[in-house]
């Protein structure tokens, strides 16, 4: 039985065998790790999982060019292109309360009055805006920027007075609120003067056409006239006759004015005004007739500033740049009498006196120039460039007015000219309103021997940037210099000697000496000075009889590196404004 029951298990495992059709199990290849097990490549970091050209950023996914900024410039606004150029005006009644009512019910209250107010909106954003709302010259008027919004349509103005208008546009109308009250102006076809220029980018040379004064016409030419004018960067004009240079006017300041020049004018919004700098004895005013024309206006004024004594209309065009030559400063001018050396007296003159006398009392009675014409009686126009002639107590004097850039020195320094007069209630030589003067080496004083004078040696009246360059200059003069009014004057190695009040009297007049020597002067102040500042470098003084300072309010003196001999340095010390206004780096001077 049991061995019938075995061979029954025995052919039962057999049969499962054959039905599974698979060899019995072994530990074999099954047990190893399988290929299916092990890390494949569709398990590693496959292509397909790297980062392919279509992962990796592509040139769609990198800022492309027309998302990068400032790859290309905006397109201009379509708005600001089609209001470019255009003018706009209106009306409008307003009213306000008078103070000639008695209710303010009261009708006579109110007092209406008409608003003109205009607008000209020019390329680059800048316009002009006026409005007599207030008056004529409301602080808003003026130059102003604009700019236009394409999204809203709408344009903000920046006015002069620093105000912000939101301006809106509709039907052929440009509206705003400004002082609480709604301005709607109107779109004009065309602009007062014919063109739309701006002021800003208005530049070029233009030559003389022709001249007017007072209704005459004059033709250039026949006068011996011409004159360049150049507007640009820096603005000058150069004014010359037949026998040179006459007026030379660089780099002058500018007013850009948004007022026309004259109320029936061409250009009716705009005029530049032009001036010299530190010069008030002339001015310019412009304007633009066309592109290629400009009309200038030239002022001259008399001694009493009521009025100006004379305006010289031109017309000038344009020339291309470069086409005419710019006038140089003047060669020096040799001369050797004293009617020369008053004939060479110009604008941008260098003049050089051979060794001798000149004598200019004696020139203007004696001489053969047209002295005559230089007399005037009762006022002449100071500011006027020119010589004049004023009647004093005893005799005449010259008064050399108006020239810029003037130097007058002695041809042969170790041989200097000497330059006098001969009224002892004149000064030697009086300039009156010029600028940038030099004199340099000469000697000045009056004839005779000293006594009892009036005149100065050197007097300066509003002139600016003055400079005595070794001079000498000695009495009976009162003062070797008076200046009133007259800014940077310069002292160097000059010498003051033998006048009769003083050496310096100052008013509003500021003076730097340097290497300057003061002595054998007997009077009363030495150094008068009235609101006035002086700087003494390296200065001598000595054997000056009289009280040494006087002080007004506000003026202070400075003593740098000087010699005092005692009396000058204890009245010095006297002064009651000493300590206050008084410097003093100096030494005792040795005697003799």
């Amino acid at each position: 039985m049991k061995k019938l029951a075995l061979f029954l298990i025995l052919a039962l495992l057999l049969s499962l065998a054959a039905c599974t059709g698979k060899p019995d199990p072994a530990p074999a290849p099954t047990a190893s790790p399988a290929p299916t097990e092990a890390p494949a490549p569709t398990e590693a970091p496959a292509p397909t999982e790297a980062p392919t050209p279509t992962e990796t950023p592509a040139p769609t996914e990198t800022p492309a060019p027309t998302e990068a900024p400032a790859k290309a410039p905006p397109s201009p606004s379509a708005l600001a292109s089609e209001l470019e150029g255009s003018y706009w005006s209106g009306q409008m009644e307003t009213e306000f309360e008078s103070y000639y009512g008695e209710d303010e019910e009261d009708e006579e209250s109110i007092r209406y009055f008409t608003v003109d107010s205009d607008l000209l909106l020019l390329e680059d954003g800048i316009g002009i805006f006026r409005t007599n709302y207030y008056s004529p010259y409301d602080p808003s008027n003026g130059y102003c920027s604009w700019e236009a919004d394409d999204e809203t349509g709408t344009v903000r103005l920046s006015l002069s007075s620093d105000e912000e208008l939101e301006c809106t546009l509709e039907d052929g109308q440009i509206s705003f609120e400004y002082y609480d009250e709604v301005f709607t102006l109107d779109r004009r076809e065309s602009i007062p003067g014919g063109f739309d220029l701006n002021p800003y980018q208005f530049s070029g040379t233009f030559t003389l056409k022709s001249m007017e004064i007072e209704g005459y016409e004059m033709d250039p030419a026949e006068e011996g006239t011409s004159a360049v004018l150049v507007i640009g960067e820096t603005t000058s004009l150069y004014w010359s006759r037949d026998y040179g240079p006459d007026l030379r006017e660089e780099d002058m300041w500018v007013y850009m004015g948004w007022l026309p020049l004259y109320p029936d004018c061409e250009n009716q919004f705009w005029s530049m005004e032009l001036y010299p700098q530190n010069d008030n004895n002339r001015d310019f005013k412009l304007t633009a007739v066309s592109e290629d024309e400009v009309e200038l206006l030239f002022y001259s004024y008399y001694a009493t500033g009521e009025s100006y004594s004379s305006v010289l209309s031109c017309r000038f065009e344009r020339v291309e740049d470069g086409s005419v030559a710019l006038p140089d400063a003047s060669e020096p001018v040799t001369v050797s009498t004293t009617e020369e050396f008053m004939a060479a007296l110009q604008d941008d003159a260098t003049i050089l006196l051979e060794p001798g006398v000149y004598n200019v009392t004696s020139w203007l009675e004696f001489g053969d120039g047209d002295q005559a014409d230089l007399w005037h009686d009762v006022e002449y126009p100071y500011y006027a460039e020119g010589i004049y002639v004023e009647d004093e107590f005893d005799g005449p004097e010259v008064v050399v007015a108006g020239f810029r850039n003037l130097t007058i020195r002695s041809a042969d320094p170790d041989d200097p000219a000497e330059i006098v007069c001969l009224p002892r209630y004149a000064d030697v030589l009086c300039f009156q309103y010029c600028n940038n003067l030099t004199l340099e080496n000469l000697i000045m004083g009056h004839t005779e021997e000293p006594g009892s004078c009036s005149g100065a040696v050197v007097n300066l009246q509003n002139c600016y940037d003055s400079t005595l360059s070794g001079c000498r200059l000695y009495g009976c003069g009162t003062y070797g210099v008076t200046a009133y009014s007259s800014s940077t004057l310069a002292l160097k190695d000059c010498q003051i000697y033998d006048c009769t009040y003083g050496c310096m009297d100052l008013q509003f007049t500021d003076v730097t000496a340097t290497g300057t020597r003061f002595y054998d002067c007997d009077g009363y102040t030495m150094f008068s000075l009235y609101y006035s500042d002086v700087v003494f470098n390296s200065c001598d003084f000595r054997d000056l009889i009289g009280n040494m300072l006087y002080l007004s309010e506000y003026s202070t003196v400075v003593f740098n590196s000087c010699e005092l001999d005692d009396a000058a340095k204890a009245s010095v010390e006297s002064n009651e404004r000493f300590s206050e206004a008084v410097t003093a780096d100096w030494t005792s001077a040795p005697k003799g």
